[in-house]
């Protein structure tokens, strides 16, 4: 199905459907959902595994890993990488900092998508 007749189909312009992409929606959710219905892009296991990271070093030592120490805890070689997950986490909301201050990354809380209400 071309990104035209996905846009017909679901009522939406095509230019939807790309904003949909570039915020991080599989090419699959944005062609299928609804307008109106925000399922939204899903985290990767691999950025799962790195908030469980953050959450396992904060509990170690009790305040927020820097970006090297969780490069180190993950094995990923560069600093650049482990930005370019927690980049994403935030967008997702999975995690938040405040910019320009040392040790501000935190967990955020979520709750499991059956629990959440429907509005």
């Amino acid at each position: 199905m071309t990104l035209r007749e996905a846009a017909r189909t679901l009522g939406i312009g095509p230019s939807s459907i790309q904003a949909r992409i570039r915020r991080g929606w599989s090419y699959t959710d944005a062609t299928t959902t609804p307008a109106g219905v925000h399922a939204g892009p899903r985290p990767t296991p691999r950025l799962l595994e790195v908030v469980r990271a953050i959450s396992r070093l904060t509990k170690r030592t009790g305040y927020a890993p820097t970006i090297r120490e969780l490069a180190a805890e993950l094995g990923i070689a560069s600093t650049n990488g482990v930005g370019d997950h927690l980049d994403r986490a935030r967008r997702l909301g999975l995690v938040t900092w405040e910019p320009g201050l040392d040790r501000t990354l935190r967990v955020l809380a979520r709750k499991p998508a059956h629990t959440r209400r429907k509005r």
